[in-house]
């Protein structure tokens, strides 16, 4: 099952090419901060979904091994597919076993008549993937190694960018001890025949409002529900359930053997 993902890859927006507001005399490191944490916040508050395009290096360590002679216990042969552990899958870009890097066409990334493979990777070749890795060794160059270099995820909505950019702005101000947009939803206060319109924080929270109309709305349209992770629904596939656990070691999900 694939990992979970806790933050994007890569900050929305770029400080050096802002054009909502004007960062003015700015220290480019708060700039960059304020553009991190609010990347952070609307990843969270669109569910954890887009990531941005990211990169992994993986080396399976199959059936538990940490050295080629420990796998003889496990009476290991090998395995047509892997389940790579981040999701979904771009692209593959490099595979190596055995410190050689394998050419594209001894792989296939997915399985087009089966959707729920769609991450897997299989061998075209007819040999199996080694169920044995020696993490000590390295893997560009010794044997009982091998490695999977892929990209994964999902690019950010249209508008990311922008949204982005006005609450860096906000954060830069809060941070400055400058009047800001993040104090909450209005709410009308009367004292001494004085009626005045200030904003409630508690409410915000309440109702998962940043306090910025426009970023509010676009929230609004990419996550009506307003929930920070999207439902699943796992089967016992999922959860490896249905499959011996002294055969099919750790890492490794396939079918058909």
């Amino acid at each position: 099952m694939a990992q979970p993902v806790y933050e994007p890859c890569a900050p929305w927006a770029d400080p050096e090419t802002f054009t909502v507001c004007e960062p003015g005399d700015i220290r480019p490191d708060d700039l960059a901060a304020a553009v991190s944490v609010a990347t952070g916040v609307l990843f969270v508050r669109t569910q954890r979904i887009f990531t941005g395009v990211c990169a992994d290096t993986w080396r399976p360590e199959g059936c538990g091994c940490r050295a080629p002679w420990a796998c003889a216990c496990f009476n290991c042969t090998g395995y047509p597919a892997i389940e790579l552990r981040r999701r979904p899958v771009i692209e593959v870009s490099e595979v190596r076993v055995d410190g050689a890097i394998l050419t594209a066409d001894k792989y296939q990334l997915g399985d087009p008549a089966n959707p729920r493979q769609e991450n897997h990777l299989f061998r075209t070749d007819g040999l199996p993937w080694p169920c044995c890795q020696d993490i000590a060794a390295d893997p560009l160059t010794d044997g009982h190694t091998w490695q999977i270099t892929y990209t994964w995820g999902t690019a950010p909505p249209a508008g990311a960018d922008r949204m982005t950019e006005l609450l860096a702005c906000e954060y830069v101000k809060a941070w400055a001890g400058k009047a800001c947009k993040l104090s909450g939803t209005a709410a009308q206060v009367t004292r001494e025949n004085f009626t005045q319109l200030m904003r409630d924080r508690s409410v915000a929270l309440e109702q998962g409002l940043l306090g910025i109309d426009v970023v509010d709305q676009w929230l609004a349209t990419i996550n009506p529900s307003g929930a920070d992770r999207v439902p699943k629904i796992l089967t016992p596939e999922d959860l490896g359930l249905d499959r011996d656990p002294t055969q099919h070691p750790r890492g490794h999900r396939s079918e058909g053997w």
